[in-house]
């Protein structure tokens, strides 16, 4: 009877079952060796008082071995039900697999592939979960099965995958599987995490270097554009100086002043070519550290490159740089930045052809920022897109092959890279742009 209890209580599944068979143990217990030990007395003789003292210490070891098995079951009863209840309630996907097979999952699971119930998803064939080709053109159901094999012999394997859920619905996974031995098998224990936000977030970052990368390319061939333009005259001018010696040799008639003097004016015109390169260099190169800097600095940059562009297309440049305080920053980008706003005004002020034509530059600061304006007498940007000139791709120069990637590169590299901010209004002859950067870089 005894063997029987105990058989039953180890095989219960409720702890609260296993405290009753406890109970009806000792109750059982107690009045057995009770009447036992009383027969024995009551018989008399040494032989039966020592039966009655054995029988009554045996009576106490059984009821405190039979307590201590009680707790150990109960908490293991316990443990059990804890592991339980963050197998079904854990916010991520797990699933038990015996060699390629699925033999569990949780309620998050199940969720995570719109399915109704874990039966259905269970019996749901394995290759219905992943598109046919994972995101890097690998067959998906070939290289499950090798990830599930790496796992197996090497105890544990990570990486992301690209599902397809009961809707066909395409979404990230962070999947980690460790294999675990249980009741004499080798078992797999993998858990599932929803990353498909962390992915767009990756690929929006990846487009926008598609984006700088295309219009650091646009931004380049407007600056071979502007440096043409520069070369242009002291190419001309060492042509001239090269034929006025040749001629004055020619003719016997190449003294040695005028040598002198044209061969100085041909090194002076080199040494402006060679500046222009550095330039054109410096502006291009990778900022991998802030550096210190002004407005005033980071302009008169800018204009030693396209001052002569403006001049050839008679545009004015006003300068009223009041703000001399440095900051910290990424020099070559805030150029770009200038030098796209500065491009843009002259454009509109070409293809208008306005009179008096003027680009202003003012440099100012607040109680917070550091601020630098842009503005021209080119009549201002239309109300219907004037919220819209910051978006990738959008432009108003369609004709002129317009990008439509300044803007918004411009826009990203003063708010996300230097923590300050762009805008854009219209005053009432003119478009300003408006450069702040705060005083804490």
């Amino acid at each position: 009877m005894l063997i029987g209890i105990i058989i039953t209580g180890l095989s219960s599944g409720s702890l609260s079952t296993l405290g009753s068979i406890f109970t009806a143990y000792i109750l059982y217990l107690i009045p057995s060796f009770f009447f036992l030990i009383s027969a024995l007395l009551y018989h008399g003789g040494d032989m039966f008082y020592l039966f009655s003292l054995a029988m009554f210490g045996m009576m106490g070891v059984f009821i405190i071995s039979g307590y201590k098995h009680y707790k150990i079951l109960r908490n293991a009863i316990s443990l059990d039900t804890t592991f339980k209840n963050i197998y079904d309630n854990s916010a991520d996907g797990v699933v038990f697999f015996r060699e390629n097979n699925r033999i569990s999952s949780n309620k998050a699971m199940v969720k995570l592939f719109n399915y109704e119930s874990e039966a259905e998803f269970l019996s749901t064939e394995l290759r219905k979960f992943s598109p046919i080709y994972q995101a890097d053109g690998k067959p998906s159901i070939r290289t499950m099965y090798s990830m599930v094999r790496d796992a197996l012999r090497d105890g544990y394997r990570s990486f992301e995958w690209l599902h397809v859920g009961k809707e066909h619905k395409e979404f990230w996974c962070e999947i980690v599987l460790t294999k675990i031995h249980l009741e004499g098998l080798d078992l797999l224990h993998g858990v599932w995490r929803d990353i498909s936000h962390r992915k767009e977030l990756e690929l929006i970052r990846n487009k926008d270097k598609q984006i700088l990368h295309q219009s650091c390319l646009a931004q380049m061939g407007e600056m071979i554009s502007m440096i043409a333009h520069q070369w242009r005259q002291p190419l001309s001018a060492i042509a001239s100086a090269s034929a006025l010696i040749n001629l004055k040799a020619q003719l016997n008639k190449l003294d040695k002043e005028t040598a002198l003097e044209v061969s100085q004016n041909i090194a002076n015109y080199t040494q402006h070519l060679s500046a222009t390169i550095d330039d054109f260099r410096d502006f291009f190169k990778q900022d991998k550290e802030q550096d210190t800097t002004n407005f005033t600095y980071l302009v008169k940059s800018v204009f030693s490159i396209i001052r002569s562009t403006l001049e050839n297309n008679n545009i004015a440049v006003i300068e009223e740089l009041n703000c001399k305080d440095s900051f910290m920053a990424y020099s070559n980008e805030l150029k770009q930045v200038i030098i796209n706003l500065v491009s843009n005004a002259q454009d509109v002020l070409v293809e208008k052809k306005v009179q008096s034509a003027y680009i202003k530059l003012k440099s100012y600061s607040d109680d917070e920022n550091y601020i630098l304006e842009i503005s021209d007498n080119g009549g201002g940007i239309s109300e219907d897109v004037i919220d819209k000139i910051f978006n990738p791709y959008f432009s108003t120069r369609h004709k002129q092959d317009g990008t439509g990637l300044g803007l918004y590169m411009s826009k990203t590299i003063v708010e996300e890279h230097c923590r300050g901010k762009l805008s854009c209004y219209n005053t009432s002859d003119s478009a300003c742009f408006k450069v702040e950067l705060p005083y804490a870089q």
